[in-house]
């Protein structure tokens, strides 16, 4: 394994950022400030690059879809939610009641668009 993985795991795993090493880490590993840095530097990349996430979506597509299928399954096999993966209350549908509630509203509300345009 690459030198650099190796010692910023071992950084995270000590709860200190895994850019300097010093500060304590706040979400990701990284410290406040370097968590904003790269945050800067993703989103320079993705203004010098602008067709970069359509084009890896295109790539990957069937990659989402089947990690997507395979937990969906997971979870109905269990008898939970498939979208929220809590106890599904709601047997004979794949979603709990809240969950099929926002998904119904929100087909009502996308007809609703479709029928003004």
């Amino acid at each position: 394994m690459h030198e650099v993985t190796i010692m910023r795991r071992e950084r995270k795993k000590d709860g200190l950022c895994i850019w300097c090493g010093k500060k304590p880490a706040y979400k990701w590993g990284c410290c406040k400030e370097h968590i904003l840095h790269a945050k800067a530097l993703r989103c320079r990349f993705l203004l010098t690059n602008p067709t970069y996430c359509e084009e890896y979506y295109d790539k990957h597509r069937s990659e989402f879809y089947f990690r997507n299928n395979s937990r969906r399954a997971r979870l109905k096999a269990l008898g939970l939610c498939v979208d929220c993966g809590q106890f599904n209350d709601n047997q004979p549908h794949i979603r709990c009641a809240e969950c099929l509630a926002k998904q119904r509203e929100s087909i009502r509300k996308w007809r609703e668009k479709r029928k003004a345009k």
